[in-house]
């Protein structure tokens, strides 16, 4: 037990070490931010990490919230979501970033016409699917959480889902805030959300 306790504190001493603004002596060191017109090291090394970055302009829409993106391998394709005018949108991008079609309406079911904000996307790539989440205006005052399995490859022409607008809870108050990430080694995925219910903001 002591020796576990030893590595432990090594490993958060190492840990502390690595951020802004900490010594290895545990004494708290004044944050140094580079003079004006000095280059950020950090930017540099991520420079360095990715030297072809670059910007890419995927909607020159003002009213976009919320944007999350994925990469599925087997499509070696990109899929960006975003929440505009309370619907949930999808643009697809190849490997190198160039854009893939058009922007396309994810929440089009004309059974669930209201609001739809803050997605979230992974990518199944067991199955070669994105899985967007989101939330859904079920009530004023009740939130339900709503999924839809998209293509991880482009479809052209055709129907870019893979699935109807589905519903992961429809609990009796507002559940908020999906994510999603999927296990590749046993075809699963992953949906985590907070439900408040009673006040009590609990994760499910």
């Amino acid at each position: 037990m002591k020796f576990r306790f030893a590595v432990l504190c090594l490993l958060t001493t190492l840990l502390l070490s690595m951020m802004p603004g900490f010594s290895v002596s545990g004494a708290r060191q004044p944050l140094r931010m580079p003079a004006a017109g000095v280059e950020n090291p950090n930017e540099r090394q991520t420079r360095d990490l990715y030297p072809a970055a670059n910007l890419i302009n995927i909607n020159e829409d003002p009213d976009i919230f919320a944007t999350e993106v994925a990469h599925c391998p087997v499509s070696d394709q990109y899929l960006v979501v975003y929440e505009r005018n309370n619907e949930i949108y999808g643009q697809r991008l190849e490997n190198a970033g160039q854009l893939l079609g058009d922007p396309f309406l994810i929440t089009d079911d004309p059974e669930w016409p209201d609001a739809s904000r803050k997605p979230d996307v992974a990518c199944d790539s067991a199955r070669d699917i994105f899985l967007v989440v989101w939330e859904y205006e079920f009530h004023s005052w009740d939130w339900d959480i709503q999924t839809r399995a998209i293509y991880g490859g482009y479809q052209s022409p055709g129907s870019q889902f893979f699935s109807d607008v589905t519903f992961i809870s429809t609990a009796g108050e507002d559940e908020h805030t999906p994510a999603v990430a999927c296990n590749n080694n046993d075809h699963t995925c992953l949906v985590v959300y907070q439900n408040k219910e009673h006040n009590n903001g609990d994760i499910y």
